[in-house]
């Protein structure tokens, strides 16, 4: 039998789990959070032998930080990671920052933690903090096969309800 628009919408909808994420899906979540921003990544990031995505994966498996998978949200289709998105208050942007710099002086030697730190300070001029009381989203991202399906509007929605209840 044919289905209706409605019905194929109820199974799209009952194949789509969203959960915080976890380091098991660090290579496909690295994948995407890069390709959020890979200039800026790679500006940031590379230095000396070490790759931007060599970061992140350390950084989201490690869980905490600004790109650590307890700080980002998951949506899965059929079993498989196909979007993610980092979201937090302006609250919590100072702890997840002094996470991210520990992690920078640990996996960077201590020139190219310096160095890091020094384009940190030029982005962070360009890119200021979010105010204490906002709301901010980054590292939001789909598989290009599912882009313009909805996906991304409802993980903003999703977080536009858990930060309304927030207050």
């Amino acid at each position: 039998p044919m289905q209706s628009s409605c019905d194929r919408a109820k199974v799209s909808m009952s194949e789509t789990r969203y959960a915080t994420a976890s380091p098991s899906s660090a290579n496909i979540a690295v994948q995407l959070i890069y390709s959020a921003g890979p200039e800026a990544f790679d500006y940031m990031l590379c230095h000396g032998d070490k790759q931007a995505q060599d970061f992140l994966h350390y950084a989201f498996q490690q869980g905490v930080g600004l790109f650590g998978c307890d700080n980002h949200e998951a949506v899965f289709k059929n079993g498989q990671l196909v979007a993610i998105g980092a979201f937090y208050s302006g609250l919590q942007f100072q702890s997840l920052s002094a996470d991210f710099l520990a992690q920078v002086k640990h996996f960077y030697s201590s020139q190219q933690a310096a160095e890091l730190l020094a384009s940190l300070r030029h982005f962070a001029k360009q890119s200021p903090a979010p105010a204490r009381g906002c709301q901010y989203v980054s590292n939001l991202a789909v598989i290009d096969s599912l882009r313009g399906r909805g996906i991304g509007t409802g993980l903003l929605l999703r977080q536009r309800q858990y930060a309304a209840a927030a207050g």
